[in-house]
């Protein structure tokens, strides 16, 4: 394990996580240009960094159709609501996971996902939604946030 960043140079930290993870916690001597080197070569050298976990598992709000043997119980049903334009039942504010969190996302990989406008809508806009959690349904949930 190495520890990089102004984080590095917290004595209490280092040993919290030895301690914790078991085994010795590597500072390199100049913890806080360490990340700036790193963020330098990434820039002259892009192929030096191929993948990264993702830190948060990612997503949008979208509507999906309600599903009576699916969600007739709580949360779902504060979600329901009746759309007009289909003239059906859907749950609004619904988490559609594209990435989850831990995993491996390569530099420059695309996350596709379809998405149907309804009749006469020129245009769809999306918000990002972000979660520590991999479980999240809804983006009302109180661990997902905005970003």
């Amino acid at each position: 394990v190495v520890l990089v960043g102004g984080l590095g140079q917290c004595d209490y930290l280092r040993a919290s996580l030895t301690k914790v993870l078991g085994r010795p916690v590597i500072v390199p001597s100049e913890t806080s240009s360490v990340v700036m080197k790193g963020a330098v070569e990434f820039g002259m050298q892009p192929g030096v960094i191929e993948s990264r976990r993702a830190a948060l598992t990612i997503g949008v709000k979208t509507v999906i159709p309600y599903d009576i043997t699916k969600h007739n119980e709580p949360p779902h049903k504060s979600h329901k609501y009746y759309n007009k334009g289909t003239k059906s039942y859907c749950l609004r504010d619904v988490f559609l996971k594209l990435v989850e969190r831990g995993e491996t996302v390569r530099v420059n990989q695309e996350v596709k996902q379809r998405f149907k406008a309804g009749n006469g809508v020129p245009s769809i806009k999306f918000d990002i939604y972000g979660s520590m959690r991999n479980d999240i349904k809804y983006i009302t949930d109180p661990m997902c946030k905005r970003l």
